[in-house]
């Protein structure tokens, strides 16, 4: 009987320390950017590379929906990117786009 109520307690400790939910706000309006310039539209337009003006690496996928892109958007073309601050450590490093805004005609 003793057993049994010693593990009531070790249960609600574990349980409480895998819970996944926490008290932390994220802040959606928290937005890093990268200024480039589209070097390549990727396949089903998805995604399109950029070479950053102010980076360390040459290249940068920028991962987005079909509608964030901006329209007539080409290869030359100068954009900002919005994103959370999050770079994948990948060959070439990559971005999901929170937003896209092109800066040259």
């Amino acid at each position: 009987m003793m057993n049994k109520l010693m593990i009531i307690p070790i249960l609600c400790l574990l349980l409480m320390g895998c819970s996944t939910s926490t008290n932390e706000q994220i802040d959606h309006e928290d937005t890093h950017t990268i200024e480039g310039k589209i070097i390549s539209m990727g396949f089903l337009s998805n995604s399109f590379s950029i070479a950053p003006e102010h980076e360390s690496f040459d290249e940068l996928v920028v991962n987005t929906r079909n509608s964030d892109i901006p329209s007539r958007a080409k290869v030359g073309d100068t954009v900002v990117i919005g994103f959370d601050g999050s770079i994948m450590e990948s060959d070439p490093p990559q971005v999901h786009a929170l937003s896209i805004e092109r800066i040259n005609e």
